[in-house]
């Protein structure tokens, strides 16, 4: 809905020209293909041109007549979408095509037998003056070691789930449960170990991390305030742990690349060695070329680590090969869980079946 508000804003004077920046990142499949078949209709009947901004090269592939590749500041390549796709003639293009178009590992998941790190009963949030609830008697386990995919509409109440794991909201409904203990329902009242046990990677580590900050103190902030003896240490462990060299920890995050920022988040994340990492989105701000190399690293830090994740997704490319299991959500409710390869080979709801299907049109 905001980004039909903001599409309709942007059409208000009847321009030319529309320069869409990014159109679906942050939306769900089925709201990226709506979105899509909105700007196409309203291409042909007003005749509008597009300018699309995209990492996305399957979105790019099916919506544009022709593609201009970027790299550095420069357009390194320009051509029809089937010339570039079929007969790229840079190298980096092909890489992009390459990353894009490579197959999908699938994650062998075997059944859980050991008892949950994560226990979530019953948990319901509203958010001041809202109408209705954002979360509806939601409930999961998590258990060690084990990913669990989260995904659903737009809206439906993903990030706030992880949020509330975290203590970055208040509990009002259910309770949530770590390592077999209760969590305070007001995140502030967390102890140290408590908050240490679990921890978030944000959607947009342009947000998230401080600008003003170089990259090193950052990362020794989060080892201070996690309790570690030696911050400075524990911080260059941080970045050996996420193979990053070390003569970027004088930078400030303006100076490094989408993939580099996003690895800062996942060491600041790691200071506490915690048993539980929240993921909100962690490939959708990255290029084409970046989110295999991130997955890589969260799949090797999760079996080095034995940590459990939260996988919060709209991108349901990504799951076979990093989720053991999914829930789904629709309208702030669960409409269906389990082991991740009988959800999207077999799914027992309609609206899953939907979700796939337009993932498989758009990706």
């Amino acid at each position: 809905m905001q980004q039909r508000v903001a599409i309709a804003i942007a059409l208000a004077p009847e321009p030319d020209l529309i320069v869409l920046d990014e159109p679906t990142t942050a939306l769900d499949v089925t709201v990226q293909h709506q979105i899509l078949e909105l700007l196409a209709d309203l291409q042909q009947r007003r005749g509008t041109a597009y300018l699309l901004i995209s990492h996305d090269i399957h979105l790019v592939s099916g919506f544009a007549d022709r593609i201009a590749v970027m790299r550095g500041g420069e357009i390194l390549e320009t051509g029809s979408v089937r010339h570039l796709t079929e007969t790229p003639a840079h190298d980096y293009t092909r890489h992009l095509l390459a990353s894009a178009l490579a197959p999908v590992s699938v994650r062998e998941t075997a059944a859980v037998s050991s008892p949950a790190l994560l226990r979530v009963s019953g948990l319901g949030h509203r958010f001041r003056n809202a109408s209705n609830s954002v979360l509806q008697e939601i409930s999961f386990d998590i258990a060690p070691g084990r990913c669990l995919g989260l995904i659903g509409e737009s809206g439906s109440g993903k990030s706030t789930i992880g949020k509330l794991i975290c203590g970055i909201h208040d509990l009002q409904d259910g309770q949530i449960e770590m390592a077999g203990s209760g969590l305070p329902a007001a995140g502030a009242a967390r102890s140290l170990e408590q908050r240490n046990l679990v921890r978030m990677v944000f959607q947009s580590p342009d947000a998230t991390l401080n600008p003003a900050h170089r990259v090193g103190d950052i990362l020794k902030r989060a080892s201070y305030l996690a309790g570690a003896p030696d911050p400075g240490a524990r911080m260059r462990a941080l970045f050996d742990l996420v193979r990053l060299p070390p003569e970027l920890a004088s930078r400030y995050p303006a100076g490094l690349s989408g993939g580099q920022k996003q690895r800062v988040a996942i060491a600041r994340a790691f200071a506490s060695s915690p048993k539980l990492v929240v993921l909100d989105e962690p490939t959708s701000a990255l290029d084409a070329t970046v989110p295999k190399e991130v997955l890589s690293l969260l799949q090797e830090l999760q079996h080095r680590e034995q940590v459990a994740f939260l996988l919060i997704t709209h991108d349901l490319s990504i799951l076979p090969g990093m989720a053991d299991d999914l829930v789904v959500l629709k309208e702030r409710k669960i409409v269906e869980k389990g082991q991740q390869n009988q959800v999207l080979n077999a799914p027992r709801q309609a609206y899953t079946r939907g979700l796939i299907e337009a993932g498989n049109l758009i990706f």
